[in-house]
């Protein structure tokens, strides 16, 4: 894991307190967290170096637009064709008898009616949205991982869901992030990060679907290296450098090619 449990309950109850009140000074914010000054402090430091927050004359300030977590109507809403793109590849590379993991990623939201074709399917997700939508197909056992629900977004968090995934050996494991550069890929969420660290860690084959719009970006929680995806599945091709990165960690990078003009 990139962070400690510990270290990401703490954040959680940080930007969980700084989205209900974006401005709050420090001795307030101090008296809402329950740990030392010294440790609050490091994290304080974090979340400022990654742009997460600015601090000035014992005040803090969430920076708007970042490392927020969207609702899940408008994440589905954002890039849709794009999105869309991602799931019709992976639905094909998806075989019958299968078990994955499944986040409750908008990336993912129209894959259930792209895997009508297969039988025996067996889903686990953390998304209330995504298991009901598995749930109205005929050809597939659906589990939804119970845990803390998180506002607005239909998933359950929390130690309860990462101790349930952690007892699953699914095949697969299929994830999208908010962003990702050369040295990983990240999520703003300190409990989402953790979800899907179990999910990486007790898959069999990991599988990244995201658009090419989240490349070249961070967020201030990097959930893994390259060297734990196996598939990258995406909506164009990317640059060389990212090409070439991939094809070093042995990713397989899946990508719609444009058809050849004839002549």
């Amino acid at each position: 894991m990139s962070q400690s449990p510990a270290k990401f309950e703490r954040l959680n109850d940080i930007m969980r307190i700084l989205q209900a009140q974006p401005q709050i000074s420090i001795a307030n914010l101090s008296k809402q967290v329950f740990t030392s000054k010294s440790t609050l402090r490091r994290d304080l430091i974090e979340l400022e170096n990654n742009n997460v927050i600015r601090r000035r004359y014992g005040m803090i300030q969430l920076l708007q637009g970042n490392n927020i977590a969207f609702t899940y109507e408008k994440r589905r809403n954002e890039n849709a064709q794009l999105k869309r793109l991602i799931s019709q590849q992976i639905a094909t590379r998806i075989p019958s008898n299968a078990a994955f993991f499944i986040d409750g990623s908008s990336t993912f939201f129209s894959l259930p009616e792209l895997l009508h074709s297969q039988v025996g399917l067996h889903v686990i997700t953390n998304n209330v949205n995504m298991g009901l939508q598995f749930n109205a197909l005929n050809n597939v056992e659906t589990l939804i991982v119970g845990g803390k629900m998180a506002p607005r977004t239909a998933s359950t968090l929390g130690s309860t869901a990462v101790q349930q995934i952690s007892s699953f050996r699914p095949d697969f494991a299929l994830l999208s992030t908010g962003a990702i550069d050369a040295t990983g890929i990240y999520v703003a969420n300190p409990e989402q990060a953790a979800v899907k660290e179990a999910m990486i860690k007790a898959a069999d084959c990991v599988i990244l679907g995201i658009d090419s719009t989240k490349f070249n970006h961070r967020e201030f929680i990097r959930i893994t290296t390259m060297n734990q995806i196996d598939a990258i599945f995406t909506d164009k091709q990317p640059s060389t450098e990212y090409c070439h990165l991939f094809e070093r960690y042995h990713i397989k990078l899946v990508y719609p090619h444009e058809p050849k003009s004839s002549t």
